[in-house]
């Protein structure tokens, strides 16, 4: 099960894996250095083996049976439930939660971003859908607030947006469940750089955009500011 999540506001320290248990290893399918680390678990005779590769921000647990070496697939099934697999989990949760923590500088890019931007472009954002679901009842207004609440739009002079802040649930990008949420980025870009841009790992096909002249970059401690930068700076002058 992957928790790559983490690295929407998390950056690991080489310098403190080995303290955690992290060792090096190189991958054998693709030749990446990755570091492994295996913790015992209190369920019942389990070990986790946690794959951490940062450059590819991947956090990976797999559950193994102690006894025989075999892994265990419920884990790694959503719809697998049952006190014994959501007691596996819960245990997982706090050895990422305890990786977080001892091992991670945290980050907050959104916000630097919209600083970025606002110092650079001398534009404030505004919020077009933060008075969404009007007519509806209070409580669906409330729930649309809320999604909306981190989607802002920066606009050049004539008047044309060249970034659309917003929070997504990872599984739209392919990182993770609906559960859990990223801010990411929509920026115009050239048709014939975005085949080159996309790499699936910080810069995606545009979410609900025209996907011939948007993507979607990813707002987390994976994300290259200085490029971040610079592809801000072309969408910009493209829509301007």
């Amino acid at each position: 099960m992957t928790y790559n999540h983490i690295f929407t506001s998390s950056r690991p320290r080489t310098d403190r894996l080995p303290d955690f248990g992290f060792a090096p290893d190189f991958s054998a399918e693709s030749g990446e250095k990755i570091y492994v680390c295996e913790k015992p678990l209190s369920s019942g005779g389990f070990f986790a083996r946690i794959l951490l590769n940062i450059s590819a921000a991947v956090f990976e647990v797999r559950v193994f049976d102690s006894a025989t070496g075999e892994r265990y697939a419920l884990f790694d099934l959503p719809s697998a439930q049952g006190a014994f697999v959501g007691a596996l989990r819960e245990e997982i949760r706090g050895i990422v939660d305890d990786f977080c923590r001892a091992c991670c500088d945290t980050v907050n890019l959104h916000e630097d971003y919209a600083d970025f931007i606002t110092g650079c472009f001398g534009v404030a954002p505004d919020f077009p859908w933060a008075e969404s679901g009007q007519g509806a009842d209070e409580a669906g207004k409330i729930r649309r607030k809320k999604a909306h609440a981190d989607s802002a739009v920066f606009r050049c002079p004539n008047g044309k947006w060249f970034a659309l802040l917003m929070s997504v649930s990872c599984k739209s990008l392919g990182l993770g469940d609906e559960t859990q949420r990223i801010h990411v980025v929509n920026l115009k870009a050239a048709p014939e750089d975005i085949p080159l841009l996309i790499d699936n790992r910080s810069i995606f096909p545009a979410y609900h955009m025209n996907k011939s002249h948007w993507i979607t970059v990813a707002l987390t401690a994976a994300t290259d500011f200085e490029r971040l930068k610079t592809l801000t700076k072309k969408s910009y002058a493209l829509v301007e």
